[in-house]
């Protein structure tokens, strides 16, 4: 049985995780391995830097980018991804049932990729900035919207005074009145909203902490963050993720770090947890 708590990212999940960050001769080089990854583990370096047009040293800084120490381990780490059996679009029937378990199977295979991003230091502290904040404020706009609505959801129902806003600037008058002692989770696949980033520059001037969830390890809401939670994208690179956008990996992060809260505050989220379910049942028609 796989060992998952040794999950290491795929070159697939890394490069999408920094590829908005990446030189524009990096991207070339970054690009041909997301597109063509077989034809890039059989290359060498010199093979690839003519393929796309770049030098050499163009291909090496690009694997450093990437987290690797050179190509020679890129193409270790694509010998590994290229291992495992690929799910394909012709295995399914082409009717409407058939893209619905294409779709399933695919992620089967893609939120593990996207999941091993996260840095394992960075969400225990997380949990437990989280599990000992006073307030929590929730933000997120366009399509993030919904899994900060849910998360703030989830918290009350722990006993956290969490709070979910919809209008900007009620948001951002309630991020300049927090304390140290409260947080703000900021959901954000590109890092890049605007709206959401005056949130966090309130916050900022409030002296709470920015909790940054987002897909990409370089923006400018990492940049701003206390902690940042990076989940790699599911659906591409950059340009993807804004014309496709897909945030079942937020949401799954989102779901399993409340979890992770309940277990650290022990006892009093039991409490919590009793007390609303007593309010969900006296709401409940036969």
């Amino acid at each position: 049985m796989e060992n998952f708590s040794s999950l290491e990212p795929t070159p697939a999940a890394r490069i999408t995780s920094v590829l908005n960050s990446l030189m524009p001769t990096e991207r070339k080089v970054a690009e041909l391995i997301l597109n063509q990854p077989e034809a890039a583990l059989e290359a060498t370096a010199q093979e690839i830097a003519d393929l796309v047009g770049v030098g050499r040293s163009t291909v090496i800084r690009a694997c450093q980018s990437f987290g690797y120490k050179g190509y020679p381990q890129l193409r270790v780490a694509l010998a590994k991804q290229l291992a495992v059996p690929q799910i394909r679009p012709e295995d399914f029937d082409n009717s409407g049932y058939g893209q619905l378990l294409y779709d399933v199977h695919q992620l089967s295979e893609k939120l593990p990729q996207a999941i091993s991003t996260v840095d394992q230091e960075t969400y225990e502290l997380v949990t437990g900035r989280l599990s000992e904040s006073g307030r929590i404020l929730c933000v997120a706009h366009g399509l993030s919207s919904s899994i900060a609505l849910d998360l703030s959801m989830r918290l009350s129902s722990l006993g956290k005074q969490s709070e979910y806003i919809v209008d900007p600037i009620a948001e951002q008058i309630a991020a300049r009145h927090l304390s140290e002692n409260d947080s703000v989770v900021v959901i954000s696949g590109s890092g890049s909203n605007d709206i959401s980033l005056r949130a966090a520059q309130a916050t900022k001037e409030s002296g709470a902490k920015i909790i940054a969830i987002t897909s990409f390890a370089s923006s400018p809401l990492v940049s701003i963050a206390d902690y940042s939670l990076v989940v790699s994208p599911i659906t591409g690179g950059f340009q993807e993720e804004l014309e496709h956008t897909a945030r079942i990996n937020h949401f799954v992060l989102t779901s399993s770090l409340v979890t992770s809260i309940a277990a650290s505050m022990g006892e009093e989220s039991r409490r919590a947890r009793e007390l609303t379910l007593e309010v969900i049942s006296e709401n409940l028609s036969d």
